[in-house]
């Protein structure tokens, strides 16, 4: 084990990577294998270095492997689960690391069983559960783990989920603590010592989160108010544990991201669109609700996260805010320190072609480990050594994928046919994939709208999907139609009760704009999704016949009615027993099969399938617990075959709302390989080609 980690270490630090040969194709395996690492977290005296691998004597799980900074060639792996995966981890004071151990359910796709939180040193002695909620079966080889890993027998009622590991207090974490395995009615201190819990605040439906100031106070919580309406959200505030909570402001559900209290204990930072159409940063004061001027606003985009990997405010261990993260066209940060802003420039200056985030430090701040991430890079963590003025690679999380052969994501906007302006990303086909070419050649595209729909977002970063499309001599336009996040309340609500309609139009529009852009082949255009997405593949197919060459349906919805009956909104963590809320939440964002009976029946394709041309390819999994199988693909495939129409099919028994299982995601993207090389191929097409047409 520690050859094979020598070895990774080694390579990893080489840089650059070695670069592969152009006129090979990349394997179809490097987009869609499981990350090499998952994170690298700096203890607090700056000593160590960990980070979060699958190994080779234990494939099939995560765990922690801890390197000594001046000794990066002996690292020590200190967890030792075969089935549990460690998700999270992070350094306490006393050189210890505390991590979450969950075990997936057979369905990925569904919450994640919990099974604990534990302690370990650095070097791996001392292990120990300080909360194991369920009771785990050793016939089954279920939790095993390091030799000195304590093993708990029976389990505790109550599930926990660290809030805070409370940088000023050596010995304590905050928890959420829940009666069940997703409902979190309480909030507790945890002695780390000894895992026993000291409540800080009183059980209630009403709360579903907390924050404690930086003394470890219980002071702010969301409330979702006594009429449980899905949509409407308090901020409350109590000045100590003990007085009642009374609330500040109400807002949208959507309108506001909570951060944290600043440094003085007295003031929250928040990002709130209340009162305005774009979100920007407020400083919040407690004691008069007061939020003043915005600290950082964006006339284009909402002053949120918005974005994988995005950290929002970023704060010290002592709460001083350093710096704001947030979604623009890519991500974007803006220092709210003089020093943090030396530093950033400094290292933005070493590396140009990165988005360098810092994301973890020592106490003294004298050692600071950084995550790089571009459009064509999935990432790596370097160590800055402001000391000894050194910066060194230390992990990649995919280290096989050669940013070189990878293909740039270009922000683009248009105008859609009601003046709206949409924003989107264009990626071109990859260097040397054969579909690259000339300015006087278009590119067979893809259209691949995202999922959500609502107040989720395409963001610039790298794309598995996107960036083995364009490997294969494809050109992607991802849209942020209307409804889409980040773009401000208007553009959010815009998008309200239009599925079907002018969500549809903007996917329709931004093809439109790529072939006058002299981008796309009007002839080959293909449309590819996965949820919401395959549902706007699907209405792209039988609303826009003519513009489609082959469509993509992954898990999309094809039934609206189908899909309100089958809602598992009501039976997620934050709305057990509670279906009225979901019906709050379907008459605003979608509408209701009662009285929008006709508009339901217009915008759902299962009613049109006859009207589909192109070659369709369908994919589902078999335990979707979000669009259901029984009631959205398999009427779907029995339509496609009643009408005689081309489809191919590819589903999994224990896959649900996405392939997760690597093995499956591999087979998946070999499928949709040969589908669309056989009814759109790569070839771009030259100016006398589309002359002759």
């Amino acid at each position: 084990m520690r050859s094979r980690l020598l070895t990774l270490v080694l390579t990893l630090a080489a840089l650059p990577a070695a670069e592969s040969a152009l006129s090979e194709p990349v394997p179809l395996e490097d987009f869609f294998r499981n990350p090499a690492f998952y994170d690298v977290q700096i203890s607090r005296d700056g000593r160590f270095v960990s980070t979060i691998t699958r190994t080779d004597s234990l494939p099939e799980s995560r765990n922690i492997i801890v390197m000594e900074i001046g000794k990066w060639n002996e690292p020590r792996l200190v967890t030792g689960y075969k089935e549990e995966e460690i998700r999270w981890h992070t350094w306490l004071h006393d050189g210890r690391l505390v991590f979450k151990v969950d075990r997936a359910y057979e369905d990925p796709n569904k919450s994640s069983e919990y099974v604990g939180l534990y302690t370990v040193r650095h070097d791996g002695k001392q292990g120990r559960a300080l909360h194991e909620p369920f009771r785990r079966d050793s016939r089954r080889g279920r939790g095993t783990s390091t030799a000195n890993m304590a093993t708990m027998t029976g389990g505790a009622r109550e599930t926990i989920r660290l809030i805070d590991d409370m940088a000023y207090d050596p010995d304590r974490v905050l928890v959420a603590v829940s009666e069940g395995p997703t409902r979190f009615r309480d909030v507790a201190r945890m002695d780390l010592r000894n895992g026993s819990l000291e409540h800080a605040g009183n059980a209630s439906d009403r709360y579903y989160g907390w924050f404690a100031d930086n003394e470890g106070r219980v002071r702010v919580a969301l409330d979702q108010g006594e009429n449980r309406d899905d949509l409407d959200r308090q901020l409350v505030y109590r000045p100590t544990e003990d007085d009642e909570w009374r609330p500040i402001f109400g807002f949208r559900s959507w309108d506001v991201q909570v951060f944290g209290f600043d440094a003085d204990n007295r003031h929250f930072w928040l990002s709130s669109a209340v009162d305005r159409d774009k979100a920007a940063l407020f400083r919040l004061d407690l004691e008069t609700g007061e939020m003043g001027e915005p600290v950082v606003a964006d006339p284009t985009y909402d002053v949120m996260t918005h974005g994988a990997g995005m950290r929002g405010l970023v704060r010290d261990n002592d709460g001083t805010a350093l710096a704001f993260e947030y979604m623009a066209d890519k991500p974007r940060l803006i220092a709210l320190d003089d020093g943090w802003r030396e530093r950033q420039q400094a290292i933005d200056a070493v590396m140009p072609e990165t988005i360098n985030q810092v994301i973890d430090w020592s106490d003294d701040h004298t050692r600071v480990v950084i995550r790089t991430r571009s459009d064509r890079d999935p990432g790596g963590y370097y160590l800055l050594d402001m000391e000894a003025g050194s910066l060194r690679h230390i992990v990649s999380r995919r280290p096989w994928i050669d940013p070189a052969r990878m293909s740039a994501m270009q922000p683009v906007s248009f105008e859609a046919r009601d003046g709206l302006t949409i924003h989107g990303y264009l990626t071109l086909p990859a260097p040397g994939s054969g579909g690259d070419c000339a300015p006087d050649c278009r590119s067979p595209l893809i259209v691949h709208p995202h999922g959500g729909p609502f107040n989720i977002r395409d963001n610039w970063r790298f794309n598995d999907d996107v960036q083995f499309l364009a490997s294969r001599g494809y050109a992607v336009l991802q849209v942020n139609y209307r409804g889409s996040g980040g773009y401000g309340r208007k553009f959010l609500t815009a998008g309200f009760k239009r599925w079907g309609l002018e969500m549809q139009d903007d996917l329709t529009d931004a093809v439109q704009w790529a072939i006058e852009e002299g981008v796309a082949d009007p002839r080959r255009v293909a449309i590819y999704g996965a949820s919401y997405g395959g549902y706007a593949t699907m209405m792209g197919l039988v609303k826009n016949p003519e513009l489609y060459r082959a469509g993509i349906n992954y898990v999309g919805v094809v039934d609206l009615k189908a899909l309100y009956r089958n809602d598992t909104r009501k039976d997620l963590g934050y709305l057990p027993g509670m279906p009225e809320l979901s019906d709050n939440w379907w008459r605003e964002h979608i509408g209701h099969p009662r009285t929008d009976a006709d508009r339901f029946h217009e915008t759902s394709p299962i009613n049109f399938v006859e009207r589909i041309e192109a070659p369709l390819l369908v994919v589902h999994g078999r335990r979707d617990w979000r669009v259901d199988y029984d009631y959205q693909y398999q009427p779907l495939v029995r339509a496609l075959r009643r009408h005689d129409k081309v489809h191919e099919t590819l589903t999994k028994r224990h896959e649900g709302h996405g392939f997760y299982r690597e093995q499956n995601q591999i087979e998946l993207y070999e499928r949709i390989e040969r589908f669309l090389a056989k009814h759109m191929p790569a070839e771009p097409t030259s100016a006398e080609q589309l002359a002759d047409r």
